[in-house]
C-alpha cells in the first residue's frame, strides 16, 4: 500500500498549527525557551472553536522526542523560574510548523 504524498502548500490550506510556548530561567543569564503542546486542526473547526481548542478530543497524539523548529506566530510571555514544581500554564497560540508536521 503506498501512501500519497500531500504537499505542505496543499496542507496549510487545510489545517491551522497552534502551539503552546514557554521559558524557563535557568540562572540569571540563561533563559530556555520551549514548546510542551502543538495542535494540528482544521481550518474549518478553527473558526467556530478559536482558541478553545484544549477541549476537543484528538484523533491522534504524538510524542517527539526533539524540540523541533516550530515557532509562535503570536507574542508570548510565558517565563518562570526552573524549579521541580514549574507549572506551564497552557495559552495556545497560531504557530509556524516545522517540516516534521508535514508529515
Amino acid at each position: 500500500m503506498q501512501t500519497e504524498f500531500i504537499a505542505a502548500k496543499q496542507l496549510k490550506l487545510k489545517y491551522a498549527i497552534y502551539g503552546n510556548f514557554y521559558q524557563r530561567k535557568i540562572t540569571n543569564e540563561l533563559t530556555v525557551s520551549g514548546r510542551n503542546i502543538l495542535e494540528i486542526i482544521a481550518h474549518d473547526i478553527v473558526p467556530i472553536m478559536d482558541k478553545d481548542i484544549t477541549s476537543l478530543i484528538p484523533d491522534a497524539i504524538m510524542v517527539m522526542m526533539n524540540p523541533g523548529s516550530s515557532q509562535p506566530l503570536e507574542s508570548q510571555k510565558n517565563t518562570a523560574p526552573l524549579d521541580k514544581l514549574a507549572i506551564i500554564e497552557q495559552n495556545l497560540v497560531k504557530t509556524k510548523p516545522d517540516t516534521t508536521q508535514y508529515q
